[in-house]
């Protein structure tokens, strides 16, 4: 679509190829709970998908998993309940779908964590880092 100032609207080739290489998964992590991340959780569990949401703060990851809600990073925003988080990098990194969605300063940091312990071959990655 043109909005009339020569810019297209909606969604993006890339985009829409994500969205479709994301349905052929039955669950997914996201590695990063601030509100890029969430709000990423939040769009794929919207399409369906269990998510398990990585991050490194235990307070963040028990209002998740208590109250559905990530108020210091996305106020005001219900979770969908198939969103749940986790501190613990070895139980999100079983998902045969993996978002990366850290800072670039620790992307580096947070995949050489994940390949320490182990993730399968068929795993497939998405960097969503901002920052670069």
């Amino acid at each position: 679509m043109n909005d009339g100032f020569g810019l297209q609207t909606g969604p993006s080739p890339s985009s829409i190829a994500v969205m479709n290489t994301v349905s052929r998964f039955t669950k997914a992590s996201v590695l990063g709970a601030g509100s890029w991340g969430t709000a990423m959780a939040v769009v794929l569990a919207e399409r369906g998908l269990p998510i398990c949401l990585y991050g490194n703060q235990p307070a963040v990851a028990d209002e998740i998993n208590q109250k559905h809600t990530n108020s210091g990073y996305l106020p005001g925003v219900g979770l969908p309940k198939t969103i749940t988080a986790t501190t613990d990098l070895c139980e999100a990194a079983t998902a045969p779908l993996i978002l990366l969605v850290v800072p670039s300063q620790v992307a580096g940091l947070v995949l050489n964590q994940l390949k320490e312990v182990g993730i399968s071959p068929e795993t497939v990655i998405i960097s969503c880092t901002k920052g670069i």
